[in-house]
């Protein structure tokens, strides 16, 4: 991290539940925030009891070049991972795309349960 980055954290809230702080920096880096305050650089996040089983996926596929479409296939196979291995039954998820122009609302995930 330069220097002269600005750091601009932000907590983040997912269904109520706090905690987990993303560091946006010019770079577009993400960074946590460890138990001891400090900030680790991190290629992506993923949070509640499906970072479980996701990480692994995510870890196996993850590129730093994935295109918008290759990010949403990566992200099918992180929740066909979760259907297989999780005790949940949805059928519709919802996706957002977060990057330095904002955040915006991409088409949700449909029908993922049934092709498990």
């Amino acid at each position: 991290m330069a220097p002269d980055t600005q750091l601009r954290p932000t907590t983040v809230e997912l269904r109520g539940l706090t905690g987990h702080r993303l560091a946006l920096l010019d770079e577009t880096d993400v960074m946590v925030t460890s138990s001891d305050n400090e900030l680790i650089p991190v290629p992506f996040v993923v949070h509640g009891y499906g970072s479980y089983m996701s990480l692994s996926v995510l870890d196996r596929n993850y590129r730093s070049d994935l295109t918008v479409d290759q990010a949403t296939d990566l992200l099918r196979l992180c929740v066909e991972e979760i259907q297989k291995r999780f005790i949940v039954n949805l059928d519709r998820y919802c996706v957002r795309l977060v990057n330095k122009e904002g955040i915006s609302s991409l088409p949700d995930l449909i029908g993922i349960a049934a092709s498990v």
